[in-house]
């Protein structure tokens, strides 16, 4: 037989069936019989004598249980060693058989594979009621041999399958609505996707396996008893921070089968890509902001309009090029070296600006700043310090260092071989972007006039610098 009803595991509903049939018509002896052209096995009963052979030629030959199966009709016997049927018939005497009453059982496609049958050690006369109650117990036996075949079918193909397959069965709660499911039956690929090896998931609750599991799962299975339709989803599993993607449909009241297949990666990259589109939108948000002030600080106060605009274009520059160098470092944020290359950009020709300092990556925010900063002492320098003179130079280093248990970022710009540093006389917009620079991470700035020429001290928490 190919029907598959052999290769579930344990006969459980079977033998309860069979248990019900011996209580329904309060007798002993119950059994369901499977029947085939030249052998027939007892996949489960109660009450036979267990010492009798079931399966030597004699029995089959003379078996009532075959005869309901090849006849395909129910067959009722009150009086089997009198009745024309079983008079002489030597299994009779063997099984100690009084009366019998078995009926046919099909698989879902009419065929017919076997009998379930009641035995009377006495002669008894069945009814036409306790005729129709054994074939209503027949067709629930034919209800779960149609859910085990469509099992089977379903093991067979998906164990084959690299997606992950579990055949379910609903845990109902009080209300009646599912609230809780068992592993029946899942693949090897299963146990891939999920962590868990086939042979620890089988027979076990979800609940066991995922003690936190979302309440989705259970209102997308819930939907797929209840009201017998397929499902798909995409959905977390927090125990194994795992994303999945499949359909869950059912088999029947209780039953169903789930096919997924992992999904994290392609998840984690919408979030990534997600994360990044609120980036760009923030420091879009921030640049046009910061534009804005600058704009509003340089034009009010140049002493021209050709002065205004050749200083905002610089400024403007310096922070396009700032946040290319973010875009090219990613969400992280920009190393100092690359950030201060490109508020140099500008005056790299001269060749007498020296940067020297660790690998330090910083915010998104305090490189910009940082940028804006030194493009300022730059401008300056070449305008009235260091790099207005041929003989001028430009020292730039930064360190770490440890004050009171936390990591200081300091940086210096130190100005050399060029004319004196005089004090302005106002407070430019310049100075104020200098000083302004890093105070919104906590940090200090010092500008020193010295006759060598201008000193610019830095100094911030590297955590803070680093978040910002």
């Amino acid at each position: 037989m190919k029907s598959g009803l052999l290769a579930h595991e344990g006969a459980g509903p079977f033998e309860r069936i069979v248990d019900l049939a011996c209580d329904v018509f309060d007798i002993p002896t119950a059994l369901f019989t499977l029947v085939g052209d030249d052998f027939q096995v007892y996949l489960t009963q109660r009450g036979l004598d267990a010492g009798q052979p079931c399966d030597e030629k004699s029995a089959f030959k003379h078996s009532l249980c075959r005869q309901v199966a090849v006849t395909a009709r129910t067959l009722a016997i009150s009086d089997a060693a009198k009745d024309a049927v079983t008079a002489g018939n030597p299994n009779v005497e063997t099984f100690g058989i009084g009366a019998y009453l078995g009926v046919p059982v099909r698989l879902p496609t009419g065929e017919v594979i076997g009998s379930l049958a009641v035995i009377s050690s006495d002669p008894y006369h069945w009814s036409d009621r306790e005729v129709r109650r054994l074939e209503t117990l027949s067709s629930v036996l034919e209800d779960e041999i149609r859910v085990r075949v469509g099992e089977t079918k379903w093991r067979n193909l998906f164990d084959k399958l690299v997606e992950g397959f579990v055949l379910a069965e609903a845990i109902r709660g009080e209300t009646g609505r599912l609230v809780d499911w068992m592993h029946v039956e899942v693949n090897d690929a299963y146990g891939k996707l999920v962590g868990i090896e086939r042979a620890d998931a089988r027979g076990k609750k979800a609940s066991e396996l995922f003690p936190d599991l979302e309440a989705g799962w259970r209102d997308d299975f819930a939907k797929v008893v209840d009201e017998q339709e397929v499902v798909t989803f995409i959905r977390h599993v927090s125990h194994n921070g795992r994303w999945y993607e499949g359909s869950a449909q059912p088999l029947s009241d209780d039953r169903f089968v789930v096919l997924f297949i992992d999904v994290t990666a392609r998840m984690e990259e919408q979030t990534r890509r997600a994360d990044m589109q609120r980036e760009t939108e923030h420091r879009l948000k921030n640049s046009l902001a910061v534009v804005a002030s600058i704009a509003r600080q340089t034009f009010r106060c140049a002493t021209s309009i050709e002065d205004a605009r050749d200083t905002l274009l610089g400024r403007i520059d310096v922070l396009t090029r700032a946040h290319l160098v973010l875009h090219d470092g990613g969400r992280g944020g920009g190393a100092i070296a690359a950030v201060l290359e490109t508020a140099f950009a500008p005056f790299a020709g001269k060749g007498r600006m020296e940067m020297n300092g660790p690998a330090v990556v910083i915010g998104p925010q305090s490189a910009t700043n940082l940028a804006l900063v030194t493009h300022e002492l730059a401008t300056n320098a070449a305008k009235y310090g260091a790099l207005s003179s041929e003989s001028g130079r430009v020292d730039i280093d930064w360190w770490i260092e440890q004050a009171d248990g936390e990591a200081i970022l300091s940086l210096n710009w130190c100005e050399r071989g060029g004319p004196p540093a005089r004090q302005p006389e106002r407070l430019s917009i310049g100075t104020r972007l200098i000083k302004a620079g890093l105070q919104v991470a906590g940090g200090h700035c010092e500008i020193r006039y010295e006759p060598e020429g201008l000193v610019c001290e830095l100094r911030a928490p590297l955590k803070a610098i680093q978040a910002r």
